[in-house]
């Protein structure tokens, strides 16, 4: 079974324009080591494409072979509904296996609550055909909320566990993370890995902002998982470049957070602004020049310099 550790990020849609080398050389530069790909909903295929003539264009295996090219884990993903479980696993093997995918995450949510039955008869007939094969699950970040969920019939069967730790319309990134594990370290729930997904976009008007996205992870780490993924890669990389950055930065290996240039000053502390916004001076004092200004949730190193005071 491969090693699942570090960044990892989702795609959903694959564009016509999309080009593999560019969307894989952009997760290579970013330090991620895996990307997950959408490759079936339901019964059928996904991604793709059918021309005029009705002949099909499959967009996953170049993307597949782009990841692999430079040294980037490539998972599928599906999500599932639960009205007809053995049409939902059977495209599922056939997709993991023609595609030569490193591993396979099931996307199940509210459309599979109260369905027990189907969670077994879906996941069962995985198992048979990808014994050894990595499996995960991707769902609810605090089961608590979500009882009727089959919790047992999935997470018995599957290696990992990819809650979905999206904070929207919120802010508190770090303390969901550190609720959302305590919450399936309890005993009703089958103990496997736990790999969370981040939020690294926007809906209803809300959009992560960096600093939530670095408190996610910093905390995610410090609990002492593996790594995480986040959702979504056409947001992150291409509208919210400073997500990608905060993303890119932090290094899951080492301390977490990018060192700062070692002509510097050594600083003291990370910080995180809680305002909406501050305004950015030369020195320390409403008399000097403003230079620019701090978004809630920005993170940035802070120095210490005489009398007390702290600079950016």
């Amino acid at each position: 079974m491969v090693e699942l550790k570090g960044k990892g990020i989702y795609i959903w849609i694959i564009r016509d324009d999309d080009d593999p080398q560019v969307m894989a050389q952009a997760c290579k530069d970013a330090g991620l080591s895996h990307a997950t790909i959408k490759i079936a909903d339901a019964g059928y295929a996904y991604n793709v494409s059918y021309d005029a003539q009705g002949l099909a264009h499959d967009k996953v295996p170049a993307l597949v072979d782009a990841f692999h090219a430079v040294g980037i884990q490539a998972w599928g993903w599906q999500f599932v509904y639960g009205n007809v479980p053995e049409d939902e696993a059977k495209i599922a093997i056939k997709r993991v296996l023609e595609l030569e995918l490193d591993g396979f995450i099931v996307n199940a949510e509210g459309a599979y609550k109260n369905k027990h039955a189907s969670a077994e008869i879906y996941m069962d007939r995985l198992r048979r055909s990808l014994s050894s094969f990595p499996i995960a699950l991707s769902s609810y970040r605090f089961p608590s909320f979500h009882r009727e969920f089959p919790w047992k019939e999935f997470l018995s069967r599957v290696d990992i566990n990819m809650p979905q730790v999206y904070w929207m319309l919120s802010t508190n990134a770090g303390d969901q993370m550190a609720r959302c594990y305590a919450e399936f370290q309890q005993p009703q729930y089958p103990q496997i890995p736990i790999f969370p997904t981040g939020a690294a976009f926007s809906e209803q008007g809300w959009r992560a902002k960096p600093g939530e996205v670095f408190e996610f992870m910093q905390t995610a780490k410090g609990l002492g998982v593996a790594g995480c993924n986040f959702w979504l890669f056409n947001h992150a990389c291409k509208r919210f470049p400073d997500l990608w950055e905060v993303i890119s930065d932090f290094d899951w290996e080492g301390t977490g957070y990018e060192e700062p240039d070692p002509d510097e000053d050594d600083f003291l502390f990370y910080g995180m602004c809680k305002a909406n916004y501050l305004r950015i001076r030369k020195g320390p004092g409403t008399g000097w020049e403003i230079v620019g200004y701090l978004e809630n949730g920005d993170v940035e190193p802070i120095y210490g310099v005489e009398d007390g005071w702290y600079r950016i």
